[in-house]
């Protein structure tokens, strides 16, 4: 077994010298970098990583302020937190089999590189959205809930629904994988997440504003389905 590794520093009795006294980084360890990146940036903590002889694992505080320890054996493949926890068994494996602490690796370079709880407020994108002709392209603030919405479904894997509607409370409800339903009111404090970042700007649009935005993300949801891409 692998000892389970704390996101505090602790684990330096262990170290070879501190992380980078390598060439480069280990590519399994910036795999699983990686994927935990994509949970920080959606405002998980990762408190401890690990690995045991069923595979690797996680411990963290969730968007929504829950600890939970997640392996990737109950989860779905495209469940970011599942996808982590599977890089964590790839890379423990791979030291184990060359000697090496890659979990430890690991371990510093979150302590040293990842970002703060949350990152820093999300900024807008007003990129022009694929697929609609130029002349159709929404206005700036309209493309830019657009973005935030494709983060969230397709980079975190959330279920977005009633948007900018009352049961919503002028906000959106997402499903989170493996966490829960929750409400994201338009009304909400700002708290340097992508998810208030669209609740509160849905809250500044025009009933008609935020009926383009649904429509939008349903069309999203649509192309997605019809192309086959997993979110």
């Amino acid at each position: 077994m692998i000892p389970n590794i704390p996101m505090d520093g602790t684990d330096e009795a262990n170290s070879r010298g501190g992380f980078g006294s390598d060439e480069c980084t280990a590519a399994v360890v910036r795999d699983a970098y990686w994927y935990a990146t994509q949970l920080i940036d959606a405002g998980w903590l990762i408190r401890r990583v690990g690995s045991t002889e069923d595979g690797g694992f996680f411990v963290a505080e969730t968007p929504r302020r829950r600890v939970v320890s997640v392996d990737g054996r109950h989860r779905p493949d495209t469940d970011p937190a599942a996808q982590f926890a599977k890089s964590i068994t790839l890379l423990a494996a791979a030291g184990a089999g060359e000697g090496r602490d890659y979990l430890g690796d690991l371990a510093r370079l979150l302590a040293e590189h990842a970002p703060q709880r949350r990152p820093a407020t999300p900024a807008w994108r007003t990129w022009p959205i694929p697929g609609v002709p130029a002349a159709l392209q929404p206005i700036p603030k309209i493309r830019a809930a657009y973005w935030f919405a494709v983060t969230l479904a397709d980079d975190y894997g959330w279920d977005l629904a009633e948007i900018g509607r009352p049961t919503a409370a002028g906000g959106f409800i997402a499903e989170i994988p493996g966490e829960t339903v929750a409400i994201f009111p338009a009304s909400m404090l700002d708290d340097d997440t992508v998810g208030s970042a669209l609740a509160r700007l849905l809250g500044g649009m025009s009933a008609a504003e935020v009926g383009v935005v649904a429509a939008l993300v349903e069309w999203h949801s649509g192309v997605c389905y019809h192309e086959g891409r997993i979110r």
